[in-house]
Order: structure tokens, then sequence, then C-alpha cells
């Protein structure tokens, strides 16, 4: 053998023993990328399941025991909304208001009770009526406005009215479930 022809056969030993380690590197490392993508599918079906139960969580009434702390923080929610409808602070004393918490009932066939709030106020104006019903259905949480009675004070000045509004809300009633 000729020293070209020993040199080109070690010159092709090298470029394969190189071909060899790139290809043996290439499979080390998709070996590697798969396994961390296989981890990552884990991953992701474990946390696509976390975000279904969450969901599930969310979607699910609160429990009877969260929703009656809303009773509770009924009187404070209606005079926020009154105070920001422009009824509260009433320094004339003329605007006589009442908050008579009633039983709660169950609706229907159902897991859920409804508790009704009754207010009464004299001495306001439509707007203020209006806004204070905005103001406690926009609120959180929610009470709804479930019946309003009008009516005029005078019928000369039919600025100044009388309402009765009967506000609810609900409550989950896990015991009527089981």
């Amino acid at each position: 053998m000729t020293d070209k022809t020993r040199k080109s056969v070690l010159l092709a030993v090298l470029i394969l023993l190189a071909l060899g380690g790139a290809a043996f590197w290439s499979y080390d490392f998709l070996d590697t990328q798969h396994s961390s993508a296989l981890a990552a599918q884990r991953d992701l079906t474990a946390i696509e399941g976390f975000a279904q139960r969450i969901e599930a969580a969310r979607q699910r009434p609160k429990l009877a025991a969260e929703q009656e702390q809303v009773g509770t923080q009924t009187t404070a929610l209606i005079e926020k909304a009154a105070t920001a409808a422009g009824i509260l602070p009433d320094t004339n004393n003329n605007r006589f208001m009442e908050i008579k918490p009633q039983p709660a009932q169950r609706v229907g066939e159902t897991n859920f009770r409804e508790k009704p709030t009754v207010l009464k106020f004299k001495n306001v104006t439509l707007e203020q009526v209006v806004r204070l019903m905005h103001a406690l259905a926009a609120g959180e949480p929610a009470l709804h406005a479930k019946s309003l009675q009008l009516s005029c004070m005078n019928a000369d000045d039919t600025t100044n009215w009388s309402a009765e509004i009967t506000l609810t809300y609900l409550i989950y009633d896990e015991a009527k479930s089981q």
C-alpha cells in the first residue's frame, strides 16, 4: 500500500468514525428529546385534568355555608349601595329605611333556597331607586330585585316616592342533593 493510499484509507476511516459519532450523538439527542416530549405530554394531560376539575368546581354552586355569609353581609351591602345611590347618609332624617330579612324558601324541587330581604324607603327619587338596584345587582355577590313597589308620596310632588324592594339571592343547599 502506498503512502497516498494509506492516507486515503485513514481519512476514510476518520470520516466514518466522525459520521458514526455524529449518528450516535444524534440518536442520543433525539432519544432525550423524545423522552422529554413524552414527559411534557404526560404533564399536559395532568394539567388539563386539573383545569377541568377547577372549571367543574367553579361551575358548581357555592355551598350553603359560603352563601349564608352573604346573609350576614347583606345589610352592609345594602347600605353601601344606598350610599352610592345618594340615599344615605340622610342628613334630614326624612328617608325612612327599613331592612327586613325574610326566611329562605326552597326553589321548587331543586337544591336551592331563595333568601329574600325587604327594603323600605320613603322620600326617594326614581333615579335613586334605579341606582340602588343597579349597584346591588352589579355587586359581588349579586343581590337581585325580585319585586319593586312604588307609590307617590304626594300627588302634587312626583319627584319623591316610597319604595319597597324585595331583594333575593340563591343559597345552594347541599343537604337536599343527598
